[in-house]
């Protein structure tokens, strides 16, 4: 349903795709200098306002989802937890406020799909693996890039405008929280580059499901949410990944047309790159990790096949065999507790 980040380039090469058209540095390697002027990806648009709601209530879940874990990890860590583990005092305190800001756009998403023709959306029960302070601040980061780039990407489909500045609203504060959780608490950089990845619904539908117990009987994503969502298998990866490693991956083979070629898309602001995906003599999977990726921050990456064999390759859902799985490829620093964990395949 979501074609998007379709954008095409030539194979058989690591390499950065701006928006204006392929380019590609000779011998390979990301191309990152003289940044484009950003075209806007081509999404199916709501055609009406029901559309424009069920987009709404998209949001909602997203925000049921991000407001469950942080009471969740609220409820679980004390001031003196946060302390013991080396955060500052104000930390608790501060995703405490991000909590209230997460209950009040779930307020304003309620307030606008409730008297509507549109059933909200029930609320689901989650589950998350956070044992510890650390857990639950590196997957804070890990979310909170999620939300700001299921946002980036949401805005576009809408036509109501109402409905475009309430979400434009509501991105700009995620990215102050993202900000705030990469720089303070993980020692890295409050941004990832001129240009915020956008995700499509399936992305993010493809990772929200991994945290989900059960959902309230009814809960018909078909009538309720934007159509046709598709669950992508999940990729796995190291939690720990560094530009220029070479990582083994793996994937279920549920959406991948045998014999075609793999490559790894790394979505990179408002481009990609692409990297084969290498199979050895067992059968195993594996991919290099472009090293222009050192210090780029949240990247995600997608496995895509490439049905035109040879032609030229776009990113979409339709061809997405994985993912997504987020990398956050940090700025040095001389405290950089993003080198605990800096990988989730979700």
């Amino acid at each position: 349903m979501f074609p998007a980040l379709s954008l095409s380039l030539p194979l058989a090469r690591c390499f950065l795709l701006p928006s204006s058209g392929p380019q590609y540095r000779p011998g390979g390697g990301i191309e990152l200098s003289g940044f484009p002027s950003f075209a806007p990806q081509t999404r199916p648009v709501a055609s009406d306002r029901t559309e424009d709601l069920k987009v709404l209530n998209f949001a909602l879940s997203l925000e049921n989802l991000v407001s469950a874990f942080l009471s969740v990890g609220l409820g679980r860590f004390s001031e003196d937890d946060f302390l013991n583990a080396g955060y500052p005092r104000s930390a608790r305190d501060l995703y405490a406020g991000i909590l209230v800001n997460e209950r009040a756009h779930i307020h304003s998403l309620l307030s606008i799909v409730q008297p509507s023709e549109v059933r909200v959306i029930g609320t689901c029960d989650y589950g998350f693996p956070i044992d510890t302070v650390e857990d639950f601040v590196d997957l804070s980061e890990a979310i909170a890039a999620l939300a700001v780039s299921t946002y980036t990407g949401m805005i576009s489909t809408l036509t109501t405008k109402a409905y475009v500045s309430l979400l434009s609203g509501i991105l700009a504060v995620e990215g102050r929280h993202s900000a705030w959780i990469s720089s303070s608490l993980r020692s890295g950089s409050p941004w990832n580059g001129p240009f915020e990845t956008p995700t499509t619904f399936n992305h993010t539908w493809s990772i929200a499901r991994v945290y989900v117990s059960s959902c309230p009987p009814g809960n018909d994503p078909e009538a309720v949410l934007p159509p046709n969502l598709l669950n992508f298998p999940i990729l796995e990866i190291t939690s720990h990944v560094e530009a220029g490693q070479r990582i083994s991956i793996h994937f279920t083979d549920d959406l991948y047309v045998q014999g075609l070629p793999l490559f790894a898309a790394f979505l990179i602001g408002n481009r990609n790159a692409l990297v084969p995906v290498e199979v050895d003599s067992n059968g195993d999977r594996w991919l290099n990790i472009p090293q222009d990726l050192t210090a780029m921050g949240a990247v995600w990456i997608l496995i895509v096949q490439d049905f035109t064999q040879g032609g030229l390759l776009p990113v979409t859902d339709a061809n997405t065999v994985a993912g997504p799985a987020l990398v956050y490829f940090p700025t040095n620093s001389a405290d950089n507790r993003s080198v605990r964990q800096n990988a989730w395949s979700w």
